[in-house]
């Protein structure tokens, strides 16, 4: 892919863009998910693979295969993406395996374009699509302004929203007041940086819920009706300078 790409820097971005989405366009439909969920990254955004991994199992893009295990597909599915040069590695542990890794920008736009497409994704503060976001599957909010507005968004509707992620939210001073009551279906939470000091009862609503991250918020107790939560699998919530209680 590489030598192609080279061949066609002369005839502008339109040339690398077609090149890039015949490379997507190639791909097995259990990779084409998996590199769509990169358009949920921000740009230049260095992804721990652990992160990664977790929340392709929880949205449900990695099935077992036999014995192995799930985070062993999930590296699997990587390789892949990395061999077909769709996906950078930024560092390597210390036996080799892919410790964090991004996507080149124009990479970026190509997940961001089809997976919008597909009513995959919707963007808050970025996306120029004119879907609704209460028809996506993902949705990114990825702007303060439009952050505050998110909930009206889904006031007379039940999303098919299975991923709520943050990203970028951290400059706000003030405190934000979570609600989650309609996102009945909601696999991944990813609520890092944002200025919240608690999570709300209905949390344990969420019964589809197997992955929540609270890392550098504010939280210093989690409600009770997290132990409603069974089917989660992944409670990252590292605070600096607390303790957390339950």
């Amino acid at each position: 892919m590489l030598d192609t790409l080279t061949d066609q820097w002369s005839r502008g971005r339109k040339g690398v863009s077609a090149v890039l989405a015949s490379s997507y366009n190639d791909l097995p439909s259990y990779l084409k998910t998996c590199f769509l969920s990169f358009a949920i990254f921000p740009e230049d955004f260095v992804i721990p693979t652990r992160k990664l991994f977790h929340m392709w199992i929880a949205e449900g893009l990695i099935h077992q295969k036999g014995v192995e295990v799930l985070e062993d597909v999930a590296a699997d599915r990587l390789d892949e993406l990395v061999y077909r040069n769709l996906v950078q590695v930024v560092a390597l542990t210390a036996n080799g395996k892919v410790k964090s890794c991004r996507v080149h920008d124009l990479l970026r736009d190509l997940a961001v374009a089809k997976a919008e497409e597909v009513m995959f994704l919707k963007i808050f503060g970025e996306s120029s699509s004119s879907f609704p976001p209460s028809k996506c599957r993902h949705l990114l909010v990825n702007s303060c302004s439009e952050m505050l507005n998110y909930p009206g968004e889904f006031e007379h509707s039940t999303p098919p929203l299975r991923s709520l992620i943050f990203f970028n939210v951290a400059e706000v001073k003030h405190e934000f007041n979570l609600s989650f009551a309609r996102f009945k279906l909601l696999r991944v939470l990813d609520l890092q940086n944002m200025n919240t000091s608690y999570l709300p009862e209905e949390i344990g609503e969420l019964c589809l819920l197997m992955y929540l991250c609270l890392r550098r918020t504010r939280i210093k107790r989690l409600p009770l009706s997290l132990g409603c939560l069974q089917n989660l699998q992944t409670l990252d919530i590292y605070i600096v300078g607390s303790v957390v209680e339950v």
